[in-house]
């Protein structure tokens, strides 16, 4: 503890006289509607020296309208608010002598200024506001039905990548409908079921964590958010759409969203069913679905992304992190309920709550070709098909509470609890290359039950000294995953004879888990511009597995003896402590933030059964971040550096055979250690004004010491793997630590406007690096793959009566390997699509896109070439033409495909998967409004 002793020491020493250094002042206040009383959230806030060269700093309200500068010396200041359809406001400070608090200032709409704006010409698409760069939806026009998403996929920087919404160049994991939650952190959910001619803006920043937002002192845990502002006229309306639909093979579809705002008070609910692959849920429907039904997951480290990449695996979570993310592969049907609800009650009170049900019935049918990184290995083929029955509840709160001026509390409670059947039937086959060398079939069931729940509660103090604060947090989670399987198998050995092993068992299995962990921070200004602060944090995290497997001893006991190779009971503890503390120093245009924490933590490992084994690991990490950032008008750089550590999760811990396909067996690994990672972020943004064009740089990277990768075994004769037979070719996986991790990844976007088309068009350029080790038969390899992507987009903004987006994505991969060097196993993928609608004068609207794919450079028989047509006919009905009825053609030209591409350390893998092909549908859509006239 010595090193930690000198930690404290120091920390003590450079605190004491720092606190002695003369403070600034602060300047803050809510702003708020003046009819409404609602916070107003993304308004722009700009503070004025009147001496000094007029030099000026600005901020941006969070979602209570709350704005603060800190550190401001003595003098006179003007503060000027403004926010698209309200009247500006100015404000005055003829001497500041002391810190000041404005209270709360309204601002009244202003739709006179609205109107002019939509006359004066064409609206500027985009202004860097500090971190949040935020987009004037006028500038992006689409029809009068579309959803959010397809506005924002308008908008420079923000697309759509494998189902999951990314801005610039990261994952958006929170969607916010003016500041508010909306939906918990469904992201797909809030995009696909807002109208997006409710919209106002959209904002893009990184969201603090909320100990810092309620601090106001940066802790590096952030998440990609986008903000939607609704139109003023939209807050207190009734709005929403309705579908329904029949077509040929007994396809159908429905579905309903109603959305009801007044004010503060706001009420969502949407429905929906349907058999065409409309899923709309998230990967925490997911959590029930493991390795032990539906499509496998390779053990250990990392998961597949098809350019390659990958993230550092471990991490202590699920293990269903790597496996299905976002909505299903295959053909589903799904029913689906939600509810969001946000409320204030008085001043001090305000509620935020959402539950969403989602059943979904999945088929998937695969065929899966592997070749080895090592030289001489069989090529491995595979056919899957599973069928799986999915049910998930999921409920979020969030509670605020303001005790008084200085005291405020907020809770933040879940659950989730999911049912989960599935059946699995995989046929195998291992080739030389010129016969079969051993070949499996099995068939397999599950039937799992789980729940997961967290809280947190947070406590916050201001003392009286502006900027002092103490801020308490206290969580506990609980979790339990149960069930059983049964497995039916037979394997034979062409060469010896089709030789044959059948096996037929049944597993129970059980893992609960829990964990408590407590949070203090203490913030101290110490100069005009700094602030310190201090942090301990401690934490302990429990998770048991359970899993005994039964074999058939006879025909009359039926399911008797206990395997012991298959059967394990593992329990496992991580405690962690940390203390540490930061300093932040803000001054104009400059922030900077740096923050040192030493961590001691204990993994301690139990194997009770088959056998006794007992492992306790000390680790002792200095972690760091450091975060820069300079905001002048409309220009924004952001840098940020931070190390953290993962544990194993418990499926990586536990040393048991998984046998579900007889050709690929796993196991845990009981000595794994944690894992030490470097992350680094840098970013800028600019909005060239006067519509000349916009700029967005991203580059991010990973490194990874003690990486949790994998070690393959590919057998070259019948082998023994405790007492379960691997047949020559076949391979055994297990996780291991090995250093040498990287992965690097840039974007680069620029988006300008092109006039004589009424159009906006942005161009993309991206690249990445990945890094992966691993061993194969105890050898290192170390697998390289470089991307290269080029895109464009094109989008009209010439009316709400004609449409059209043109995309173009091109990406080529490289992947080397250590073991089979100068073997090429590079390939190359491009999508382009086509977007049409036309609004004609007669009320006839035409819809159609044209999605082409072409992948090269797969094994023989995966590459595609292929076009996705859809084509929709229909009339506009009703007042407002708010109804619609139309024929619907997907697929129409029959070629509907999906084939994807897997690097691992070990193996590259190509997968096809079927998929739905050509439907007709005969379809009915009203959308519904209470005031008339909002977003026209």
């Amino acid at each position: 503890m010595a090193p930690f002793k000198r930690i404290v020491c120091f920390a003590i020493a450079v605190l004491i006289p720092a606190l002695a250094v003369a403070q600034g002042f602060e300047i803050s206040g809510k702003v708020v509607d003046r009819k409404l009383g609602a916070p107003i959230f993304g308004a722009s806030v700009v503070l004025k020296n009147s001496k000094n060269g007029g030099r000026s700093i600005a901020a941006v309200t969070n979602d209570e309208g709350m704005f603060r500068f800190d550190g401001v010396r003595p003098g006179s200041y003007s503060v000027q608010i403004s926010f698209v359809s309200y009247k500006p406001v100015a404000l005055f400070i003829d001497q500041l002598e002391k810190s000041y608090e404005f209270g709360a200032i309204e601002m009244e709409e202003d739709l006179k200024v609205l109107e002019e704006v939509k006359v004066m010409g064409e609206a500027e698409r985009l202004e860097v506001k500090g971190d949040t760069v935020e987009y004037n939806s006028e500038a992006y026009k689409t029809m009068s039905d579309a959803s959010v998403e397809d506005l924002v996929q308008k908008m420079p920087g923000v697309s759509m990548n494998n189902g999951k919404l990314e801005a610039q160049g990261e994952e958006v994991k929170q969607v916010l409908v003016d500041g508010k939650r909306f939906f918990g952190n469904d992201v797909n959910l809030a995009m696909r079921n807002l109208p997006s001619e409710v919209v106002d803006k959209i904002q893009v920043f990184d969201q603090l964590s909320e100990q810092a937002q309620l601090t106001g002192f940066d802790d590096g845990e952030r998440q990609k958010t986008i903000n939607i502002i609704t139109k003023p006229g939209a807050r207190n309306s009734l709005f929403g759409k309705a579908s329904a639909g029949l077509g040929n093979d007994d396809r159908y579809m429905g579905s309903g969203v109603l959305n009801v705002m007044n004010g503060d008070q706001r009420l969502s609910v949407l429905a929906q069913s349907n058999n065409i692959n409309i899923q709309n849920f998230s990967s925490e429907d997911l959590l029930g679905v493991t390795s032990t039904g539906g499509a496998r997951a390779r053990p250990g480290g990392g998961g597949r992304r098809p350019d390659g990449g990958g993230g550092p695996g471990g991490g202590g979570s699920s293990s269903t992190d790597n496996f299905l993310v976002g909505t299903q592969s295959g053909i589903s049907s799904t029913d689906a309920i939600g509810l969001n609800y946000q409320d204030s009650f008085g001043e001090k009170l305000e509620v935020t709550g959402s539950y969403f049900y989602n059943k979904t019935d999945n088929s998937q049918n695969q065929s899966t070709n592997q070749v080895y990184n090592v030289e001489g290995s069989p090529t491995y083929s595979e056919r899957q098909l599973n069928t799986t029955e999915n049910g998930n509840h999921r409920l979020n709160l969030r509670l605020t509470y303001d005790i008084n001026q200085n005291n405020s509390l907020l809770f933040l409670p879940s659950i989730s609890t999911q049912a989960n059947k599935s059946v699995s039937d995989i046929q195998g086959i291992l080739t030389d290359g010129t016969q079969a060398v051993s070949g499996s079939s099995s068939a397999q069931t599950s039937d799992i039950e789980g729940y997961s729940g967290n809280g947190n509660l947070i406590w916050r103090h201001k003392f009286d000294k502006r900027g002092r604060t103490f801020s308490w947090n206290v969580g506990l989670s609980a979790n339990n995953r149960s069930g059983n399987t049964s497995l039916l198998g037979v394997t034979s050995n062409y060469t010896l004879t089709d030789e044959t092993d059948s096996l037929d068992q049944r597993a129970d299995i059980s893992s609960p888990g829990h964990e408590v962990s407590s949070r203090l921070i203490y913030t101290e200004p110490v100069s005009e511009n700094g602030m310190v602060s201090l942090e301990y944090n401690i934490s302990r995290k429990v998770t048991d597995s359970e899993k005994y497997t039964y074999n058939v001893a006879d025909v009359d006991a039926g399911y008797a003896a206990v395997d012991t190779a298959l059967s394990s009971l593992l329990s496992s503890q991580y405690s962690a402590q940390r203390f540490g503390g930061g300093y932040r120093y803000r001054n104009g245009p400059i922030s900077v933030l740096g923050n040192v924490t030493y961590q001691y933590a204990q993994l301690n490992n139990q194997t009770t059964f088959p056998y006794e084994y007992y492992l306790k690991s000390d680790y002792r990490n200095v972690l760091g971040m450091f975060n820069f950032n300079y905001r002048s008008a409309g220009k924004n750089l952001m840098a940020v550096y931070r190390t953290s550590t993962s544990i194993p999760s418990i499926s990586q811990l536990q040393n048991v055979v998984d046998n579900s396909n007889p050709l690929q067996l796993s196991a845990g690994n009981e000595q794994l250690s944690q894992q030490y990672q470097h992350n680094f972020t840098a970013r800028f943004t600019t909005g060239i004004r006067e519509n000349t064009g916009t700029l967005m740089v991203f580059l991010g990277g990973t490194i990874a010491d003690n990486y949790i990768t994998n070690s393959t075994y590919i057998a070259d004769r019948d082998t023994l793997i405790g007492d379960v037979l691997l047949v020559a070719g076949g391979q055994f996986i297990k996780p291991v630590n090995l250093d040498g991790y990287k992965n690097i990844r840039s974007l680069i976007t620029y988006g300008i406007p092109v006039s004589f088309l009424k159009s906006n068009l942005n161009f993309n350029i991206s690249g990445s690096v990945t890094k992966t080790p691993g061993l194969v038969n105890s050898a290192l390899n170390m697998v390289t793959s470089n991307a290269l992507g080029l895109g464009l987009v094109l989008s009209s903004n010439i009316s709400r009566s004609l449409d059209f987006t043109v995309s173009s994505t091109s990406t080529f991969t490289g992947v080397e390997n250590q073991l089979q060097v100068g073997q090429s196993q590079d390939y190359f993928f491009q999508s382009t699509r086509l977007n049409f609608n036309w609004l004609l004068p007669t009320d006839i609207i035409f819809r159609t896109d044209v999605t082409h794919q072409l992948y090269s450079g797969l094994s023989e028989g995966y590459d595609q070439n292929f076009a996705l047509w859809n084509l929709s006919i229909g009339k506009k009905l009703f007042k407002d033409k708010r109804g619609e009825l139309s024929l619907f053609a997907y697929d129409l030209l029959k070629q509907n495909n999906s084939i994807s591409r897997n690097v691992t350390d070990a193996y590259v893998e190509d997968v096809q998967t079927e998929v739905l092909q050509r439907y007709f549908m005969a379809k009915f859509t009203y959308n519904f409004w209470k005031k008339p006239g909002v977003g026209s």
